[in-house]
This record gives structure tokens, C-alpha cells and sequence, in this order.
């Protein structure tokens, strides 16, 4: 396990007890049941107080039936198997994240100055093979309430580079998205970002090399559109629905470049694709 130690960088004191039976030249085989705590552990940075973890290894088989910890006043817990006897080491991880707060994790990152806040829940469930670094798969869900959310990585800036007028004009509180994790990559059918005045919704992938694809159709409302200056970006390629604004981008690049492209609303596409019918279904009573 040194390889994934060195990546995650481990800083704390664990209190760690256990109790091993077995050959020494049978390793594997050992019979292991162990108990540990830590006040806080740290992981790439991030800190993890109150952790709790009980292992245990039998005939080749490890379990950790129980991972807890509670990071940034909220709570993470984790249970876990793997079997060493298979040739390919599968593992189950599920994995579940509630009311992490948002201000106070984002101190710890490069994005300390970002007016961010919110509490984060998820849940996830991943498989793979050990030995096989790219075989991680898994989906799950995330949900963000009470946020202040547009000083994100690549939402920031959203509204100035396609509209033309400061961010500070929308106000994104709540997140929702089911993903899916496949080919080193995080997809998602329908992550929503939502506030009074803007409902935003993406479809596509992040890479875990940071590159993007995603189309994000997005409804503003009428205060909105009337602030949009002569130099926007979308002057003949939106749709106006009940004084409410329709745009749809293309989003690539990566997340620290970006690239926005606005997709026109052509009347063929219109009938042959539904739009209007897609996003009554997705915001619901906002048509």
C-alpha cells in the first residue's frame, strides 16, 4: 500500500491496536483484526478529525467494516473489501459524505479566497481491481444546500464570458447531479445547479485529468436578460420563453482553461430534438 500512502501524504498520530496470527512467510494469510483512532489525520491537506477504524484480514480476504470521520463539521463514513487471494485484488468501497461544510473546506485548498460556502453530502459506491490503476468504477450522487456557489472552478466566470455582466448579478444555492464513474472518467446525466434566478443544467464528463465536455442549458430570468450588454455573447443564439431567457454552451478545455462556446437554438433543432419539452421536464414548474 506505500504507493498509495505517498499519494494521499498522511500527516497525524493514529492510535493503533491489533492483534496478527499466522506463518511470517505467509503474509497474505495472516489472520488480523485491528482497532485505531485519531484525533485528526490529514490527507493531500484536508483535515479529517474524531477518525475511528476497525480491520479485519482472513484467508485473503480484508474488511474494513468501519471508517469514520468528521471533516469540517460534517461526517464521512466508509466500508470497504478486498480480496488478496484473486489475482487481480477486486475491492467495494461504499462511501457516504454528510453536511461538510463548504467555507471551511475550502480553506485548505487553492480556492481559499473563493466566496464558496454550502453543506456537501454524497453518496458513492466504487469497484475495481488493485492492480489495475484504470479499472475504478462507481456511481453515486452529490448534493449541495444552502451554498453560495458561483465561485466554483468553471462556473465562475460562466456568466461573464457568455453573457457579459459581473457574476454577482446570480445567486446559485442549491446543487444536485446523479455520476457515474467509468474510463477515468466522471459522468453525469443531470447535475443541476439552481438558484432564484438561474437554473442550470450540465450533461457530460470531467476527466480525471481535469478536461471537460459538457452542454449546459441554462433559464434566466427576465431581470436577467435586461442586463445583458450590446457585447454579450448570445444576441442571436438564445430562445425567450414567458420573458425568461434560454441558452445552451458547449463547455471543453480544462478546468483551469475553460473554453465556452454558445450553441444556436435553430428552429429545425427545435422540433427535432424537443428542447422545450427537455427542459420542462428537467426545471419542472419554471415553465
Amino acid at each position: 500500500y506505500s504507493h498509495i500512502l505517498a499519494k494521499t501524504m498522511p500527516e497525524g498520530i493514529l492510535n493503533l491496536s491489533f492483534n496478527a496470527n499466522g506463518k511470517l512467510k505467509d503474509p497474505q494469510n495472516f489472520s488480523v483484526t485491528a482497532e485505531g483512532n485519531s484525533k485528526q489525520i490529514k490527507l493531500k491537506g484536508f483535515a479529517f478529525d474524531n477518525v475511528y477504524v476497525k480491520y479485519y484480514m482472513e484467508n485473503g480476504l480484508v474488511q474494513i467494516p468501519q471508517l469514520t470521520a468528521r471533516p469540517y463539521g460534517g461526517s464521512v463514513n466508509i466500508n470497504t473489501r478486498l480480496n488478496l487471494k484473486s489475482e487481480n485484488r477486486p475491492y467495494l468501497v461504499n462511501a457516504s459524505v454528510q453536511d461538510v461544510n463548504l467555507n471551511a473546506l475550502i480553506k485548505d485548498t487553492t480556492l481559499k479566497d473563493k466566496k464558496v460556502k454550502g453543506l456537501l453530502s454524497s453518496e458513492t459506491v466504487l469497484n475495481g481491481y488493485f492492480n489495475e490503476k484504470d479499472s475504478l468504477k462507481g456511481k453515486g450522487w452529490v448534493q449541495v444546500t444552502d451554498g453560495y456557489l458561483w465561485e466554483f472552478p468553471v462556473v465562475y466566470g460562466f456568466l461573464d464570458t457568455v453573457f457579459g455582466v459581473p457574476p454577482e448579478y446570480i445567486t446559485l444555492t442549491e446543487a444536485f447531479g446523479n455520476f457515474a464513474i467509468a474510463d477515468k472518467k466522471i459522468y453525469t446525466p443531470d447535475f443541476k445547479l439552481l438558484g432564484e434566478k438561474a437554473k442550470l443544467l450540465w450533461e457530460g464528463w470531467l476527466g480525471f485529468d481535469a478536461s471537460l465536455d459538457f452542454t449546459i442549458t441554462g433559464r434566466f430570468a427576465e431581470d436577467i436578460t435586461k442586463k445583458i450588454t450590446p457585447a454579450g455573447k448570445i444576441a442571436d443564439a438564445i430562445l425567450r420563453e414567458a420573458g425568461k431567457l434560454i441558452v445552451e454552451v458547449r463547455l471543453t478545455g480544462t478546468i483551469e482553461k475553460p473554453n465556452y462556446q454558445i450553441v444556436p437554438f435553430s428552429i429545425n433543432r427545435m422540433f427535432k430534438e424537443k428542447v422545450i419539452d427537455k427542459l420542462q421536464s428537467v426545471f419542472g414548474g419554471m415553465f
